[in-house]
């Protein structure tokens, strides 16, 4: 075998001598047996014209467009004594080119069934996934719905009950509740909050921790006792150093404070502090002193771990105070 398409150019060349042949004059050999030829040679002429035509039509890797501006240009120059040839080869091709299509529209085919196979077999499972969403979408529906049934069975909350009685008082002397983080330092974030409000400069939740157990070991007498082990954090080693342990967690870790260290900064300010609470007169500590009023409200049903202290401001400020960010 030759070069692929060998055989096709040397159809072609024998395709073209025959023409120019024919054109020139040249003589056609008749066969000298009958005049006209049996429908069993026109058959063979033709079987073997669909040879020729198959071979030249033989090679895959001509482009189609290509093949057929070829085949058209060697129709034109077989002339009108070799059309019929001409357009066998044409028709040859175009069959060819159809075949190919068929081919190829079966092989996508193929692959697009194998993928919808692939996918089909993958689809039950995002169902599945889709169903567990929706039912837990559907389950937390249920549960906030019953939630709020039982909200709404309750009727209000004790918290709801305490700011509306504790916000009820304070309008009554044009004052409101400022917010404080609960995160244990809540009553010295307070004062450092009333304190900022009248002074830039005032000291810091930490600053104040520190003032407040300054002043009790130096008026142990006043404070230790009100100091119980039950008081401490972590249980003290000896029963004489209790108020030392106390005022170390006092100034070292975030533990609550309450009336006793309110007494502390009291004095050690030398100003009076005002704690409201609701559905109570308010209770001032240090009534006596010079310095200006600091108020503070206490909270037992703020938050779930218990009590709470707010800062208190006029009622025109309410808002307008962001609150200090933890250290």
């Amino acid at each position: 075998m030759g070069r692929k398409g060998g055989g096709r150019a040397a159809f072609m060349r024998s395709v073209l001598q025959h023409a120019e042949d024919s054109e020139e004059g040249a003589p056609v050999m008749k066969d000298s047996g009958s005049k006209s030829k049996p429908a069993a040679v026109e058959g063979k002429k033709k079987d073997k014209t669909s040879d020729r035509a198959s071979k030249f039509l033989v090679g895959d890797d001509d482009e189609p467009a290509a093949e057929q501006k070829t085949v058209k240009d060697q129709v034109k120059k077989l002339g009108k004594k070799n059309k019929e040839e001409g357009l066998a080869l044409q028709a040859a091709l175009d069959a060819r080119h159809t075949e190919e299509l068929a081919a190829f529209d079966a092989a996508a085919a193929l692959e697009r069934l194998e993928v919808d196979k692939d996918g089909a077999s993958a689809q039950p499972r995002a169902s599945k996934a889709m169903k567990r969403r929706q039912q837990r979408q559907r389950e937390e529906a249920e549960r906030s719905a019953r939630i709020d049934e039982e909200k709404a069975a309750l009727g209000e909350t004790l918290r709801e009950r305490e700011e509306a009685a504790l916000q009820e008082q304070l309008a009554g002397e044009g004052l409101g509740v400022h917010d404080i983080v609960p995160d244990g330092h809540c009553l010295y974030r307070a004062l450092e909050h009333q304190l900022r409000l009248q002074d830039e400069q005032g000291s810091s939740y930490l600053e104040l921790r520190r003032t407040a157990a300054q002043h009790m070991r130096a008026h142990d007498a006043d404070f230790r006792p009100f100091i119980a082990e039950d008081d401490l954090a972590a249980p003290s080693e000896e029963a004489d150093d209790l108020l030392e342990s106390y005022c170390r967690e006092l100034e070292s870790t975030a533990v609550w404070g309450g009336h006793l260290e309110l007494e502390a900064l009291s004095a050690a300010l030398d100003r009076p502090i005002a704690v409201f609470a609701a559905e109570e007169a308010p209770q001032v500590l240090g009534a006596e002193r010079a310095g200006s009023r600091l108020r503070v409200c206490f909270m037992r049903h703020a938050y779930g771990l218990g009590d709470h202290y707010n800062s208190v401001v006029p009622l025109s400020d309410v808002g307008s105070n962001e609150e200090d960010e933890a250290a």
